[in-house]
């Protein structure tokens, strides 16, 4: 019979799962910057962007950080992070040996340790576990993936699942540390950590309520970095179909575009695998400048910006594609 670390993570190899431990600190955003005329819709792609790597199969320029499920030449749904660490987390609490499976060898409270092979390369995993037959609170696993190739994409590095909880919502903290992703010539790294909360069961075909806290990541890919500090978020989601509907809280930086603002959430952002259909967020910069950015057709924001923080709104951008943020 398999060993239970094999069964618990044999299916993140194949569907690309992740390692873990670092990264605990965590990135610092930078300090806010003021929106203007002239940085209002890249401020809004700024937020917009990061919010789809968590939450959408993304189809936005940078979405090789949140299409963790299938490389592009698969043309397969790219989940967002959020799904993929969900569908991380039921692999951790539910593939298990059965009760009446022996544990022969497991002792209580044990380290264990395998390496599992991929297409080319490995995924070197230990678990920390209190009992040697079933999952429980307080069990912890870290994986650390060595140029392992799945599906055409490559991954290095480490992500860990730990404090993990099971009372009436399962929950765990995920913390990244140099997850390197390289699909063709994209490359991409996930850096930081956030703690995941959802129910104990999963049902596919209904919305799933999820709460992601203390959100402090960052997701580098191909010169662009994105920062994002001190993030709360509320989703529900519903895996059969990739609809969302989520909010979010919290400061967002980018560097390329040298952008660093807060987020609120108005109205929730919702829509379906990678189209955007409704939402209203509110970005503060500096200098208590702020723009309203409001979904004003499918992939579309209208951008309303209070550059002097006058409580006017001076400039009005209309139907801005997302593609152009």
């Amino acid at each position: 019979m398999r060993t239970k670390i094999a069964l618990i993570l044999a299916s993140a190899v194949a569907l690309h799962g992740c390692g873990g431990g670092g990264g605990d600190e965590g990135p610092t955003a930078p300090e806010l910057t003021r929106i203007t005329e002239a940085n209002a819709q890249k401020s809004v792609g700024t937020v917009y962007r990061a919010a789809a790597s968590l939450y959408e199969a993304s189809h936005v320029s940078s979405d090789l950080a949140g299409g963790l499920a299938a490389p592009k030449s698969t043309g397969a749904r790219r989940k967002g992070l959020v799904a993929f660490s969900v569908q991380r987390l039921s692999d951790f609490t539910s593939r298990l040996p059965a009760a009446t499976d022996s544990g022969a060898g497991l002792a209580t409270k044990a380290a264990l340790s395998e390496t599992l092979p991929c297409s080319s390369g490995a995924v070197h995993v230990v678990a920390d576990v209190q009992q040697p037959d079933r999952v429980s609170s307080g069990d912890r696993v870290t994986a650390t993936f060595d140029a392992c190739v799945e599906q055409g994409v490559q991954l290095d590095g480490i992500m860990k699942i730990d404090e993990l909880s099971l009372d009436a919502r399962t929950s765990a903290r995920f913390a990244f540390d140099g997850f390197r992703m390289t699909d063709g010539t994209d490359t991409g790294q996930i850096d930081g950590s956030f703690r995941l909360a959802m129910p104990a069961t999963i049902d596919s075909a209904a919305f799933v309520a999820i709460d992601l806290t203390e959100v402090s990541l960052r997701i580098a890919e191909n010169g662009r970095t994105a920062t994002l500090q001190n993030v709360n978020s509320r989703a529900e989601i519903r895996f059969m179909t990739d609809e969302f509907r989520y909010t979010l809280q919290g400061r967002v930086a980018d560097s390329a575009d040298g952008v660093s603002v807060d987020v609120s959430t108005e109205t929730p952002f919702s829509g379906a695998a990678s189209r955007l259909d409704a939402g209203a967020m509110r970005i503060a910069g500096a200098e208590s400048s702020h723009a309203l950015a409001i979904v004003s057709s499918p992939d579309h924001f209208t951008i309303r910006l209070d550059a002097d923080g006058d409580g006017t709104f001076e400039k009005t951008f209309d139907e801005v594609p997302v593609g152009a943020l």
